[in-house]
C-alpha cells in the first residue's frame, strides 16, 4: 500500500543527492542558501569549521563572534591551501540553522532565516564599501537572529543560529552601485 510517508520519502533529496545536482552545475564561484531545519548537515564535514555546538539552546555562557568565526576560516586555509580543493571551484555554503538544530517559521510571515535574509541588501554592507559578500550576508543574519530570535522570552529548544561551510575567500552577493543585477537562483 502507497502511504503518504511513501509518497514523501519518494520525493525527499538527500545531501548527496542534492550536492551531485549542485555539481551539474558548472559555474567558477557558487553560493548555496539552504532554509530548512537540519540543514547544517548539508555543509560537508571537510569544508566547516563549526565553533558552535551542534545545537544551540541558548543556555550557552560564549558564542564566537563573526570575527571569531572569520579568524577560524583564516587558520583553516593556512593549513589547508595546498590542497587542491581550494583550486578549484569556489562554493559557499550558508545555512539556516545547524545539522541537529530546527529553523523557525512564523516570523513577520516568512522562515526567521529568510526575513533576515531579505533584509541583507539594506544593513549587511558592514564595511560601507557597496559591497555585500557572503560572510557579511552571514554575520547580519547570525547577529539578527541571536538579537531578535533567540533573545526573545520563548522556550529555548527553538533557538537555533545559522551556519557557514568557510573556505579561504568570499564572494559578492550583491554590488549596491550597480542598478541591474542579475541573478541565477535554483530552485528544488
Amino acid at each position: 500500500m502507497d502511504t503518504v510517508y511513501d509518497r514523501i520519502q519518494r520525493n525527499l533529496l538527500s545531501d548527496s543527492e542534492l550536492h551531485s545536482l549542485l555539481s551539474d552545475i558548472k559555474t567558477k564561484k557558487t553560493v548555496t542558501i539552504i532554509d530548512a531545519c537540519y540543514s547544517g548537515g548539508f555543509i560537508p564535514q571537510t569544508s566547516i569549521i563549526d565553533i558552535l555546538p551542534d545545537t544551540y539552546t541558548g543556555t550557552n555562557d560564549t558564542l564566537p563572534s563573526s570575527f571569531r568565526i572569520f579568524k577560524e576560516a583564516l587558520t583553516y586555509y593556512k593549513n589547508n591551501f595546498h590542497t587542491r580543493a581550494f583550486k578549484r571551484h569556489r562554493e559557499l555554503v550558508i545555512t539556516a540553522s545547524g545539522k541537529s538544530e530546527v529553523a523557525c517559521d512564523g516570523f513577520f510571515g516568512q522562515s526567521v532565516f529568510t526575513y533576515f535574509l531579505l533584509k541583507t541588501p539594506l544593513y549587511a554592507d558592514y564595511n560601507s564599501d557597496g559591497l555585500i559578500t557572503a560572510f557579511e550576508v552571514y554575520r547580519f543574519i547570525y547577529d539578527s537572529i541571536e538579537h531578535y530570535w533567540n533573545s526573545e522570552e520563548k522556550d529555548k529548544e527553538w533557538n537555533f543560529l545559522p551556519r557557514i561551510s568557510t573556505q579561504p575567500y568570499d564572494i559578492v552577493l550583491f554590488d549596491l552601485g550597480k542598478k541591474n543585477q542579475s541573478y541565477s537562483i535554483v530552485s528544488f
